[in-house]
This record gives C-alpha cells, sequence and structure tokens, in this order.
C-alpha cells in the first residue's frame, strides 16, 4: 500500500513532496537516469548497472552506462585512462529478471564487441550480491 494513501490532504502533499526530494537526490548525488531513479524511489532498488558504475566510480576509474545509440546498448563502459574518448573495457549486466537470449547474450553480442575491438566482462547479479569487492577487483585485472 503507498504510504501517501495513509494520511489526509495536507500530508499527501508532503509526502509526495519528500518522494520528489527522493528522487532528485537519487539523480543528483549518484549519476542515475531519471527513470532508474522513479524506480529506486518506489523499491529502493538500482538497476545492476547503476550498482556496478557506482562502486566503480568509488574505486577512482571514470565509467559511463548505457553506451550506445542504437537498440543494443553496452551497460557500463569504462573509460580509458589516456584517452577520455575511448572505452577500455564493456561490462555486460546480466540482472537475471528478463528471459535470456542464449545466443544472443553469450555468443553474437560478445563476438560482435570482439570483432570491433573492445575487451569485455560479464557480471551476473548473483556474483554481484555475493561479492561486489571481488567484481571490481576483476575489472581491475581486466583493465591491466
Amino acid at each position: 500500500m503507498n504510504k501517501c494513501s495513509l494520511y489526509e490532504n495536507d500530508d499527501k502533499d508532503e509526502c509526495r513532496r519528500t518522494q520528489a526530494e527522493k528522487i532528485l537526490s537519487l539523480i543528483n548525488d549518484r549519476r542515475v537516469s531519471p527513470r532508474a531513479a522513479a524506480i529506486a524511489a518506489k523499491t529502493d532498488h538500482l538497476p545492476l548497472h547503476h550498482q556496478l558504475a557506482l562502486a566503480l566510480e568509488k574505486a577512482g576509474l571514470t565509467v559511463e552506462t548505457l553506451i550506445g545509440s542504437s537498440e543494443f546498448r553496452l551497460p557500463v563502459a569504462v573509460v580509458s585512462d589516456g584517452n577520455r574518448h575511448q572505452y577500455a573495457l564493456a561490462i555486460l549486466c546480466e540482472e537475471g529478471d528478463a528471459g535470456a537470449d542464449v545466443y544472443e547474450d553469450y555468443v553474437h553480442v560478445p563476438n560482435v564487441l570482439a570483432h570491433r575491438g573492445w575487451k569485455h566482462l560479464r557480471v551476473t547479479a548473483r556474483e554481484w550480491h555475493r561479492d561486489a569487492e571481488g567484481v571490481v577487483e576483476r575489472v581491475r585485472a581486466c583493465l591491466n
């Protein structure tokens, strides 16, 4: 049940204002998309690619999320140290919430990335949940 529905009209406005402030805080402090911030405000959940991007930025790496201009977008890309206009690593994120197309996810996309010169790494929600620090170390190892 929505917390706002429990209050009288004056309190509903306050509740909406609080939710709006929470969303703005998420957008400004965590640099997430407005849609992801809205989802997080309702469920206290950030998508895996945002969680990973935040952890990598905290570890001192420069990252960008949702890279691409076609239907397919790379969830996370680590920016090269030597050239800020080049990416050093593509990170494919597997939330585990959608029906996977095994050929697309494990054969086609990795081969296209490799053919175009990308180094890539796959991170699953399970790995992230169990050992987030280990995942960050794997990313660092792939960059060296």
